[in-house]
């Protein structure tokens, strides 16, 4: 279907979170912090608030941390995560994942960056 097209999909997405965050301060939701948006988990479950990505070891020591606002899409993150932890002097080999960090674009950095 046309709706499962990355670009549309992303699209339809944002819609999809500009109308919900439109209800939600209809009904009284509001929150103060004028960045914090409503952001899903899965198609059924959403949240108010902001998102945090984090790169670390296998030892589970963080080594680069980004926050977005609900809405933001987890794969544009993870260049920055990779790119950030390297430049922290860490090698990066393997990266672990859900699916929201599997778009094309993240798979072609880790062909041409050589890892898992």
């Amino acid at each position: 279907m046309i709706r499962e097209v990355p670009s549309i999909k992303e699209k339809l997405n944002l819609l999809k979170e500009s109308i919900d965050d439109i209800e939600a301060q209809s009904q009284g939701v509001i929150s103060k912090d004028m960045d914090a948006r409503i952001g899903h988990k899965s198609a059924d479950t959403s949240f108010f608030g902001f998102k945090t990505h984090l790169a670390m070891t296998q030892e589970r020591i963080i080594t680069e941390a980004v926050v977005t606002s609900g809405e933001k899409g987890d794969g544009p993150i993870l260049p920055l995560l990779i790119e950030q932890s390297q430049n922290n002097g860490l090698a990066v080999d393997t990266v672990i994942g859900d699916a929201a960090y599997s778009g094309n674009k993240n798979l072609e950095l880790a062909k041409e960056k050589t890892f898992r």
